[in-house]
């Protein structure tokens, strides 16, 4: 379900990358990659899409519990992170507006997966999903391409292991269309 937020601030991408900085040294954040329209290269951007490797699930469970010390809140109405839903969504109130932080968290190994998933855009993830289906895979789950019918699930390390899979060649983020 998806949640409309009134009064959602646009950050400019170098307030983003300032405030992402910030905030994960204050959360003990020591990897991650600012994804989505920011990756994109866009100086605009609607939300914080920040995407984490984890080595655990007490360990996602962990930042997440973190960013509530900090003042971030979880979106009401919501579904938790769970093995079909691989995001939480946080908000922030500021003088600008209303910032939404939705927090990607990577099990080892579906690095790449959830990288290409998180950096979008929605239409390079719709063609990736019709590819996906053509060869009997769904894409329901962002950390895996599942087999539909022997449930196998596949995740790559990188973007281009992800993308060679399906015969595609990896694209930069500001290109992909």
């Amino acid at each position: 379900m998806s949640v409309v937020i009134q009064n959602q601030a646009k950050i400019h991408r170098w307030a983003l990358w300032l405030m992402v900085k910030q905030l994960a040294k204050k959360a003990g954040i020591h990897k991650y990659v600012i994804s989505g329209s920011y990756r994109r290269g866009k100086w605009w951007c609607n939300d914080i899409d920040l995407l984490v490797p984890i080595k655990s699930q007490a360990e996602g469970e962990g930042i997440k519990v973190m960013l509530k010390k900090l003042g971030w809140k979880p979106t009401p109405n919501r579904a938790a992170d769970n093995e079909v839903v691989f995001s939480t969504q946080f908000l922030k109130k500021t003088t600008n507006g209303i910032i939404v932080l939705d927090l990607f968290l990577a099990p080892q190994g579906s690095w790449g997966n959830c990288l290409l998933f998180t950096t979008g855009p929605k239409s390079f993830n719709d063609d990736i999903r019709e590819k996906l289906i053509a060869g009997g895979y769904s894409w329901s789950n962002p950390r895996y391409y599942t087999h539909i019918l022997s449930n196998k699930m596949l995740s790559f390390d990188s973007e281009s292991g992800a993308l060679a899979f399906l015969n595609k060649p990896w694209i930069a983020p500001h290109r992909r269309k």
